[in-house]
């Protein structure tokens, strides 16, 4: 597994800009997803090396909501980067996710399609 990352969709510059800023003031990597990237597994994103197998064939849609995916952060590193985020000026990026055994083959489109249902189960 590669070193501590944060993948970042659909946010504005300026907001990668800031994020950039306390991503590297935690020593975490930022890597801002483009949507035609949207379909990809989100372990492949992250430099995980996934077999044929593992990669869904699932359909995908790209979606414009702003949403983070955590990868390889210990739990300091962790506990750092959200206080850190509630901290700044970004606006509340209400979906965060972090890749887990269970979600490392599925794309951001499918990630965020089980946060959302989420997100509503929760009444977030």
């Amino acid at each position: 597994m590669g070193g501590p990352l944060v993948l970042a969709f659909n946010l504005e510059d300026a907001v990668l800009k800031v994020l950039g800023g306390l991503c590297a003031a935690l020593d975490i990597r930022l890597k801002p997803v483009p949507p035609e990237g949207f379909a990809l597994p989100l372990g492949a994103m992250a430099g995980i090396p996934l077999g044929p197998a593992a990669s869904p064939d699932a359909p995908s849609r790209n979606f414009t909501e702003p949403m983070l995916v955590m990868c390889n952060l210990d739990e300091r590193r962790f506990d750092a980067f959200l206080q850190a985020l509630r901290r700044s000026p970004i606006p509340t990026i209400s979906l965060k996710a972090v890749l887990t055994p269970t979600n490392v083959a599925w794309n951001a489109c499918q990630l965020h399609g089980e946060l959302c249902k989420e997100r509503e189960r929760f009444g977030r």
